[in-house]
């Protein structure tokens, strides 16, 4: 087995097409084609959840965020929040924004949220 360091997580990288313009009969925006635009091994780091206001006895996350690296010469295009999307073991995850460090081209960091909609 090929050792890939600490980019251990199979992550799918998810190109919406960008939305068509349509609306469906809730008027939402449609999406164009769904196709997953790479398959890259990532790491992923849990980062903040926003709590619900309560007790502590009845705490609730109502939004945990995740940064998720890989290098970045395995899928080396800018992320875009309105276009792109990331999945992993069925969970979706919506690009909030997408970092390049230094512009250096080394390792793509990318900040998510989990996507409650779906696709």
């Amino acid at each position: 087995m090929t050792n890939r360091g600490k980019y251990k997580y199979p992550v799918d990288i998810i190109d919406t097409q960008g939305e068509t313009g349509k609306k469906n009969k809730l008027s939402e925006n449609v999406l164009g084609e769904i196709v997953v635009a790479k398959n890259v091994f990532a790491n992923i780091e849990t980062r903040a959840g926003s709590l619900l206001a309560g007790r502590a006895a009845d705490t609730v996350m109502s939004k945990v965020t995740h940064k998720i690296t890989y290098p970045y010469q395995n899928y080396p295009v800018r992320l875009i929040p309105s276009k792109h999307k990331i999945r992993y073991k069925n969970v979706d995850f919506s690009v909030e924004y997408f970092l390049n460090e230094a512009l250096r081209d080394v390792e793509a960091q990318v900040f998510v949220s989990e996507d409650t909609k779906g696709l």
